[in-house]
């Protein structure tokens, strides 16, 4: 069959047209997939006093507290999601808002689960409230409302859920609780003398070996004299060294008390020191202060208890958006795995440059053998950022 002239004529215009797409395609750059689609952080990114968007839905900030008694001059929070190190704050009524302060508890990054906090009973009201702020200033030190550590929001809402005391008011007294750190004791720091109790039992610390979960250790009993603290401590050469953290005890027996601590000193080996209140209340006044540790029958109170640190191997699961555990600790020639498990791409990146597994998909993984001892934080490119922000861990390494 032949064609016309002017179907040869739209034939060859139809074959022109092809040939210049060919030739505009062969000259454009070939697309590199992404891979991961979730926008990059600023690496020079840093935390916001109030949250204005919210990290992936596992670590949205969060509160969760049920309505309960007043238990020896405590109230227990259920659950406390943070974006960082923070505090949950108890408050009174006012108005049917938050009104005056009662107690508060230091938590870690992350979260923090049955989280104990002394209130003074005498301001208490039939309506509490559980408000999380954040640790903005000296990291353990409470700063407001002078200072920095100021309410967590999201979404423009401040985190601070009510829940309602059942059984009535308690009439006992407790003095409000804080937890500051200060300089680690020496030595040579005489402890003063306590006298037993009357009622409540001899002074005394119970302590079992444990992992650091998110950054603290748990005490399971402690049974004080009057308010107190208990006050972790490093090993320095067989014993008490400097102090990592503390928190505030009430008199008589105290269960699964919860301390933060300092993961730059963390040593294998940690002490226990029972300590007085006897400054300013709620106060922690010490070596410098009054509350010095107690002793009984001449010893000071301080059993001494292990870390359950992994040597050789251990695993880092990347999943929900997390590293799991967020903080490890390890023995020096450890080798670390992080493995993915999401269906996302993640990275395990050092904020100090010292590793970066690249982008690990799912099933993939990288290892780091961690040779020296010392504190490294890390994140995952697509979902955090150096200094802790979104999804972000720390590995500790103890000689």
């Amino acid at each position: 069959m032949q064609l016309s002239g002017a179907a040869r004529r739209r034939g060859a215009v139809m074959a022109a047209v092809v040939a210049l797409a060919l030739v505009v395609a062969a000259c454009r750059p070939a697309a590199t997939p992404s891979p991961e689609p979730s926008p990059t952080p600023s690496p020079e990114a840093t935390p916001t006093l109030a949250l204005t968007e919210a990290p992936p839905a596992e670590m949205v900030p969060s509160v969760t507290v049920a309505d309960q008694a007043i238990v020896d001059g405590m109230v227990t929070v259920a659950e406390v999601v943070s974006s960082g190190s923070g505090w949950i704050v108890i408050h009174a009524d006012a108005n049917g808002a938050p009104g005056p302060i009662l107690g508060y508890s230091q938590v870690a990054e992350g979260g923090n689960s049955d989280v104990v906090v002394a209130i003074d009973v005498d301001g208490a009201s039939e309506t509490l409230y559980a408000m999380l702020h954040t640790d903005a200033g000296t990291v353990g030190y409470w700063e407001f409302p002078e200072g920095p550590d100021v309410p967590v929001r999201v979404n423009g809402e401040v985190v601070t859920p009510a829940f309602a005391v059942t059984g009535g008011l308690p009439e006992a007294e407790m003095e409000m609780p804080t937890a500051e750190p200060t300089e680690a004791p020496t030595p040579t720091t005489p402890a003063a003398a306590t006298e037993p109790p009357e009622s409540g039992g001899t002074p005394s610390v119970s302590v079992a070996d444990q992992a650091l979960v998110n950054g603290t250790v748990t005490i399971a009993e402690v049974v004080s004299e009057g308010p107190g603290w208990i006050v972790i401590h490093a090993d320095a050469n067989g014993g008490p060294g400097p102090i990592l953290g503390y928190s505030a005890v009430g008199d008589g027996a105290n269960s699964d008390v919860v301390v933060a601590l300092d993961l730059t000193g963390v040593t294998g080996t940690l002490y226990a020191m029972l300590h007085t209140d006897a400054g300013e209340a709620g106060a922690f006044e010490f070596p410098e202060g009054p509350d010095t540790p107690v002793t009984v029958d001449g010893q000071v109170v301080t059993p001494a208890f292990s870390l359950e640190v992994p040597s050789g191997e251990a695993e880092v699961p990347m999943q929900g958006f997390l590293f799991v555990p967020k903080v490890l600790v390890v023995r020096a020639g450890t080798a670390v795995t992080f493995s993915n498990r999401d269906s996302v791409a993640h990275t395990a990146t050092s904020d100090t440059g010292v590793w970066d597994s690249g982008y690990l998909s799912n099933g993939e993984a990288y290892t780091f053998t961690f040779a020296e001892p010392g504190v490294f934080p890390y994140y995952c490119i697509p979902h955090g950022a150096p200094g802790g922000i979104g999804m972000a861990g720390t590995i500790v390494v103890v000689p």
